[in-house]
């Protein structure tokens, strides 16, 4: 079968594989901290911090290169901190940590470029699905460290390493393969090649339709500028922009990235069963599994969603503050913990990111779309880095101050949404 027939489904393959490695990366993470919990602050430093040197730089690198070659970087950075990560020495594996951040933040900025500008008018909604795939490729190398620790007694990063070092290497000979964004071409007055980057994938009819759409697209590439003081005096942008960053807060407030990361560490250090953390793997994986059905679907009734998400959240806070620290987390407190971990994780991944991701789109200027997205992926990034910074802090202070913390910040975003809700809905 030629590529020009399969150039949809080879996309998908090329999204699915960028979301397992994503999430190998938070594995190798939450399986390091499990074996180093000292060192923490250092790992949320190199990983985080790169990471956002990575999105700040990368849009303005790809006008320059084209996006095939930031996505090449961004899976040989996650192979090569694969392979350095595999040296049994701290000062390596920082190292490790920040060429994975790196490749990380550049494939997040850069991937819903490519695959939008490298599919045809009706092939979207790739990048909630990448979302959605990142805890199923955490949940595995979770379960392969795991499953190592039963054969070997103790967490050693090597295993989950292992996984990412598959999963790069294979995302890293998918994109050598991919075609030049084809609205790159036609930015840089190639039309030729354009038009043959179009067939390569989807065939000489649908690229002779395309081509129009991608010519109209790389005018306005040309044309997009970042938000100036001007556009504030438009109600429309000051409107979206409000509503985005509530978005954001609503998004972000579950923690997901802190979760993954400091769950197994939680139930080992407090004592729990020895299955709790391959549980909590499996749980992860089926979570994401039935998010990424759910994202493939579009539904309506955003706000409400979230709200019920942020809800779902303040009642499991509050739980978790009146239980847990009267349980502890060996036994019944363990399993508990889990529970409402997973809940959290599937309040994000199956209400509120769903409902949040394209919620302002329409209501963009063009001018501003491309600005938009490298705000929204800079956004990320950053609520990456406070997010795990705020947990490593955590981690030194009481479990109950850490629960009591979280249950006013739930209810604050909760608030927050109430608030922003009655107008969003007469929009």
């Amino acid at each position: 079968m030629k590529l020009a027939h399969i150039g949809p489904v080879y996309l998908r393959v090329y999204a699915w594989l960028t979301g397992l490695v994503l999430g190998a990366v938070d594995a190798v993470a939450a399986v390091y901290v499990l074996a180093h919990p000292q060192w923490l602050g250092h790992m949320v430093a190199c990983l985080c911090l790169s990471g956002i040197l990575a999105v700040l730089v990368t849009p303005r690198l790809a006008v320059v290169t084209g996006r095939r070659p930031i996505n090449f970087m961004a899976a040989l950075f996650m192979l090569t901190g694969a392979c350095v990560g595999m040296v049994d020495n701290h000062v390596a594996r920082l190292i490790a940590f920040a060429l994975m951040g790196l490749g990380y933040g550049m494939s997040w900025a850069n991937f819903p470029f490519s695959v939008h500008e490298l599919s045809l008018r009706g092939h979207r909604r790739l990048t909630p699905q990448v979302t959605a795939i990142i805890g199923i490729g955490a949940g595995l190398g979770i379960a392969v460290a795991w499953a190592g620790w039963l054969f070997t007694g103790s967490y050693s990063p090597t295993f989950a390493l292992v996984v990412l070092a598959v999963l790069s290497a294979g995302l890293l000979l998918l994109v050598a393969t991919l075609p030049e964004s084809p609205v790159w071409y036609a930015l840089k007055g190639r039309d030729e090649q354009a038009f043959a980057a179009l067939k390569a994938l989807h065939g000489p009819l649908e690229a002779a339709v395309e081509l129009d759409w991608v010519r109209m697209d790389s005018q306005m590439l040309a044309e997009q500028q970042p938000l100036r003081w001007a556009d504030l005096k438009l109600p429309q942008v000051r409107s979206s922009l409000v509503t985005a960053m509530i978005l954001l807060l609503a998004q972000e407030s579950p923690g997901a990235v802190a979760l993954v990361v400091l769950t197994p560490l939680a139930l080992v250090s407090a004592g729990a069963a020895s299955w709790a953390v391959g549980v909590f793997a499996l749980g992860l994986a089926l979570i994401s599994a039935v998010a990424w059905v759910i994202v493939t679907r579009s539904w309506g009734q955003r706000y409400l969603r979230v709200l019920f998400g942020c809800i779902i959240l303040v009642l499991a806070s509050m739980t978790a503050l009146a239980t847990l620290p009267k349980l502890g987390l060996d036994a019944w407190g363990g399993l508990l913990l889990i529970i409402l971990v997973s809940a959290s994780l599937a309040v994000q991944r199956w209400l509120i990111y769903p409902a949040c991701h394209g919620a302002i789109d329409t209501r963009v200027p063009p001018w501003l779309v491309n600005w938009q997205r490298a705000q929204s992926a800079l956004a990320n990034a950053l609520a990456r880095f406070v997010v795990l910074g705020v947990a490593a802090l955590a981690v030194e202070f009481s479990f109950k101050s850490l629960l009591m913390a979280l249950f006013v910040f739930y209810l604050w975003v909760c608030m927050l949404v109430m608030v922003r809700m009655p107008r969003e809905l007469r929009m």
